[in-house]
């Protein structure tokens, strides 16, 4: 299937081959090269950890995977900015295992989340450095303290906002 560029101002048209019933998703387009993966580990609603994985691709328009990340600018955080989190924490009320939320950052610092995945990331999975990886998981075993709230919102351990 061909990839359908969406702007402001401008009207989906249907590729070639396909037809009025086809199925399609259709996401805002948020510019920027640095998207997040959040990946948190809750109990009854209650976030017990959390990782931060910060992705830069080469472009600030792009549809994954028809991009190239920019690996040596990865970076983690084990706390993100007090707003963000309540945005995610507010999304979680009764929920519990591990969470995976994927967003951007508006210029306004507002989080433009893309997708909420009740599952593990690939960012836990696969990104994150091992040893961060096992404390959650020995938190979800019970062998760790919970993290608290400001532990988690901590500005010197959150990643910055970067405004346009």
């Amino acid at each position: 299937a061909e990839v359908l560029e969406v702007g402001a101002g401008r009207i989906v048209e249907a590729a070639e081959g396909s037809s009025k019933t086809d199925s399609w998703v259709i996401q805002e387009l948020v510019q920027g090269p640095i998207e997040y993966a959040t990946s948190m580990l809750v109990h009854n609603g209650e976030i017990l950890d959390l990782i931060c994985t910060r992705y830069v691709f080469e472009s600030s328009e792009y549809v994954w995977p028809r991009v190239t990340e920019i690996k040596q600018a990865r970076r983690f955080f084990d706390a993100v900015p007090v707003a963000h989190f309540m945005v995610m924490r507010a999304m979680l009320v009764g929920f519990q295992g591990i969470c995976n939320f994927n967003y951007k950052v508006r210029p306004d610092g507002r989080i433009c989340i893309f997708e909420v995945n009740p599952r593990l990331g690939a960012d836990l999975a696969c990104d994150v450095d091992w040893r961060r990886a096992r404390d959650i998981w020995e938190r979800m075993d019970g062998r760790l303290r919970q993290r608290t709230i400001k532990e988690m919102t901590e500005s010197s351990q959150a990643y910055p906002i970067q405004r346009n």
